[in-house]
């Protein structure tokens, strides 16, 4: 169905476990996001430079953005979007109000606001946050005995910290032969600490788990190797491994989204980074349950035609 040209919105979101839900309001220094989406003519686009909805300031921490992407619409047309990623500072009511913008080829468009509560916990009586108590004074130590407990306790706390390092290291370094790349694909976890590492695993199981299931079926017509480039691999086609075009398309996706951050400069933030992994853990579990129902005879995918792919 082809949606009208110039249809604009602003949506509010954060994650919420591995769900994203649509906000009204928030708590300060809760992370969240605010969405621009606009329909337009595919010759069109949004422009390069686009002014933040929230202006960043007293009141809010811009964290990340404008992240923008394309989709393309059924009917021709082409669904742009832009995200800014906040953290509240301060309460009160906000809206992104008459909110004006000029696409690539001059049209004007103007979105529907969105309004946002920021949350606070005072009292119905207060009106500023209470000030902290004053600390307790230390307690005289004549005998040194306090000492001896910090350093033993700085001891244990260094040893727990080099054996998690070592376990951790020795985890990545050798994973679990029984596990297959969809299952590691679900074990690999975003933290900020090792995000370009979680980068670089993504993208790597997302490969290797559509090479394994192709050497298992015995695939003669296209040799999937590892050194490809991710063009001349997505070349060969979703039949290489039986999977469905729609989950074929979002698998190349990822795969070009993960090869472009990887190597950015900076690192996506914590709230992007969290929404990757969904992605990716829901990519390997609907790919499970084809290949389950492929087993059981309820599902057979056609193979594409052989195509000439580059070494």
């Amino acid at each position: 169905m082809k949606q009208e040209y110039g249809q604009a919105m602003f949506r509010l979101e954060r994650l919420d476990g591995e769900t994203l839900q649509t906000v009204q309001e928030v708590a300060i220094g809760q992370p969240w996001r605010c969405v621009l989406s606009v329909v337009h003519d595919p010759a069109d686009g949004l422009p390069e430079s686009l002014t933040a909805p929230f202006p960043p300031g007293e009141d809010w921490v811009l964290l990340h953005g404008p992240v923008v992407r394309g989709q393309a619409l059924e009917g021709g047309g082409w669904r742009s979007t832009a995200t800014w990623e906040y953290m509240a500072l301060q309460p009160g009511a906000h809206t992104t109000g008459d909110y004006e913008l000029t696409l690539l080829r001059g049209a004007q468009v103007q979105p529907e606001p969105a309004s946002l509560s920021v949350l606070h916990e005072l009292a119905a009586e207060e009106s500023s946050p209470r000030p902290l108590a004053d600390a307790l004074p230390v307690p005289p130590d004549p005998g040194g005995v306090g000492a001896w407990i910090l350093l033993g306790a700085l001891v244990l706390g260094l040893a727990a910290w080099l054996f998690s390092r070592w376990r951790r290291r020795t985890t990545s370094e050798t994973p679990a032969p029984q596990a297959t790349a969809t299952q590691r694909l679900q074990q690999v976890t975003w933290s900020e600490e090792e995000g370009r590492e979680c980068l670089f695993a993504w993208h790597r199981e997302l490969r290797r788990a559509v090479d394994e299931v192709a050497e298992a079926r015995g695939e003669a017509r296209i040799a999937v190797r590892p050194t490809w480039t991710d063009d001349a691999w997505i070349a060969a086609g979703p039949g290489v491994a039986a999977m469905s075009p729609g989950l074929w398309e979002r698998w190349c996706e990822l795969l070009r989204e993960l090869e472009r951050l990887k190597y950015d400069a900076h690192l996506p933030s914590r709230l992007t980074g969290e929404e990757l992994q969904v992605r990716v853990r829901r990519a390997a579990e609907e790919w499970q349950r084809e290949q389950s129902a492929s087993a059981s005879g309820t599902v057979q995918p056609p193979l594409p035609p052989a195509r000439e792919v580059p070494a």
